[in-house]
């Protein structure tokens, strides 16, 4: 499938000259930060030196006195305290940040993560009997409970007193709980609307620290931050960047035993910690037990101190994510040869499949691989209890939230993000579901969102990547959504040499045309793009990352597209 380039040339030039003037940056990146949306010094400023002292004041978060003066009354009163989470990376970090800082005022602390092939997503009647049982006066959910209308009713039919925290699109339809805790509800005046679940967890412990005078007690807690925002895919700016630094930071210089024996089985030193080693090693093993059934290994892993214990849960979650890849790859099999076996599926704007053999655990991933193989929405569907229930995923200007409300009246539920979301529904229904989805597609969203784009910051040539140029590009990190890794194109490509072209991959020294700079590149699934001709040139769109040689730092270019180069 070929992709559009689009270069982005929509920037104020003359606030890249006052950014170059002040800072002494290279051109293109002055423009990339004017791109960004920085629109002075000071931003600037902020952005190149990420301060804690930025973070905003949670007690700005709506409802947020309510809650910590809830905490304490119940802390002081020593009554036990329930924390409900979720089975994913963002979840169970979030549990572990709150367990980890109210065991150190209280010890009646008690946790709740939901078994996923039992009760599946969010607040359960399960979980509530199970705080009932243990005697909590106080139930606090984090990364999930937004719209839990019917089990916080129950809950406080039981006697519980509620605090929802939570990071979801709300619905119309709010949870009667004591405190609500998201930056997404429409009353909410936080400055801040894309935290993760573990960031707002963070800032309840933060709200707590404050009202209570413990100054530097919650800055240990930023490592799980770091792992839970990169790994939900919220946007890494603002308050996020600021977080992500320094959970970043902590790994590198000191990392939890736990997070370092994850990174030890991913074959990855913490000292070279990034976002992409969080979401390529240590999210996928976190998440794994979760999705198989039991996400508890994972708490433990990260909240425990005991060196014998955490090699034998890195080793449960290790096989784990084993299992989780071998799952993986049969039901990836299967669903690609049911879509290239049907021109219906092909055809379709929006893929959706359903079976009851397939495994839940790994119906998000699946959905993920098909939008990425695919181009348009994916929803994967197993049964479980009777009921069709799975994950979706999207592409860029389609929101899946605002998809599956236009079918609310056909669902039991659904809840999420504009690009991933879940879902559950009747069998009966899933037929109906089908045919709504595509008409609604077809009515709202043209063709040519259906054609995948490569957005690129700048034209640049090989001569402009110079070390202050990488310095300067490494200061850009953390990379993530909107704040993604820059992407360049140069023209007039000529490959000197190929090392090796183990599967679809591409490993090449290459250099623009009439210059003696050659270097190192690599093209992940790329051979059968085109065919290597070194007498041809082409243009080539890309990343850079660096890599260490003899104790040099060399760019390394990550190759995300290319074309046979057309002459003027």
């Amino acid at each position: 499938m070929n992709k559009k380039w689009i270069i982005n040339n929509n920037y104020d030039k003359v606030l890249v000259n006052t950014f170059i003037d002040v800072f002494r940056l290279p051109y293109t990146i002055s423009k990339i930060l004017v791109q960004r949306g920085l629109k002075d010094v000071q931003q600037v400023k902020k952005f190149f030196n990420p301060d804690l002292n930025n973070l905003y004041d949670p007690f700005e978060l709506n409802g947020m006195s309510t809650a910590v003066n809830l905490i304490i009354e119940t802390i002081t009163n020593n009554k036990k305290i329930l924390i409900y989470g979720d089975y994913d990376v963002d979840g169970v970090c979030a549990v572990a940040i709150l367990k980890l800082f109210l065991e150190k005022l209280a010890p009646n602390i008690e946790i709740y993560i939901p078994n996923r092939l039992q009760e599946g997503y969010g607040v359960s009647k399960n979980g509530i009997d199970f705080a009932v049982d243990k005697q909590c006066q106080l139930l606090i959910t984090v990364d999930c409970g937004i719209t839990a209308v019917d089990e916080v009713k129950y809950a406080k039919e039981k006697g519980l007193k509620v605090i929802i925290s939570d990071h979801h699109q709300p619905k119309e339809i709010l949870p009667e709980a004591d405190a609500l805790l998201n930056p997404l509800l429409s009353s909410s005046d936080y400055p801040f609307k894309m935290l993760s679940g573990a960031g707002v967890a963070f800032k309840i412990i933060q709200a707590i620290a404050k009202k209570l005078g413990m100054k530097n007690d919650i800055y240990e807690y930023l490592d799980l931050v770091a792992i839970a925002t990169a790994a939900d895919i919220v946007p890494l700016v603002d308050e996020n960047r600021i977080l992500v630094h320094y959970g970043l930071e902590s790994i590198k210089n000191k990392p939890r035993i736990g997070i370092k024996a994850i990174l030890d089985k991913a074959f990855i030193s913490h000292e070279d910690i990034n976002v992409n080693n969080i979401i390529f090693g240590i999210a996928p093993r976190i998440n794994a037990v979760g999705r198989l059934g039991n996400a508890m290994p994972s708490l433990d892993i990260l909240t425990t101190n005991e060196e014998m214990q955490v090699q034998e849960l890195a080793d449960t979650l290790n096989q784990g994510n084993i299992q989780r890849r071998e799952l993986d790859r049969q039901i990836m099999s299967e669903v690609i040869e049911t879509i290239e076996n049907n021109d219906n599926l092909k055809k379709s704007k929006i893929l959706i499949l359903h079976s009851e053999k397939w495994h839940s655990g790994v119906s998000g991933i699946i959905a993920s691989r098909l939008v990425e193989k695919y181009y348009k929405p994916a929803i994967m569907l197993t049964t479980v209890d009777g009921i069709a229930t799975g994950s979706a995923r999207s592409i860029p200007g389609i929101n899946l939230f605002e998809l599956f409300k236009s079918c609310s009246d056909i669902l039991i539920d659904y809840g999420g993000h504009a690009a991933a979301a879940g879902i559950s529904l009747e069998l009966y229904n899933v037929d109906t579901l089908i045919e709504r989805l595509k008409n609604y597609i077809s009515s709202n969203y043209k063709d040519d969102i259906f054609i995948q784009s490569i957005n690129i910051d700048a034209s640049i040539n090989f001569k402009d990547i110079t070390p202050k140029f990488l310095k300067y590009l490494n200061m850009l990190t953390p990379f993530g959504p909107q704040n993604t890794k820059p992407v360049f194109m140069t023209e007039n490509i000529v490959f000197c040499k190929v090392k090796q072209n183990p599967g679809n991959n591409i490993i090449a020294f290459i250099r623009q045309d009439n210059s003696k700079l050659s270097l190192e590149a690599i093209g992940y699934g790329l051979a059968d793009k085109i065919e290597i001709d070194f007498e041809k040139k082409y243009d080539i769109v890309y990343s850079i990352d660096t890599v260490k040689r003899e104790d040099l730092i060399i760019p390394q270019i990550i190759i995300k597209d290319i074309r046979y180069h057309q002459e003027s």
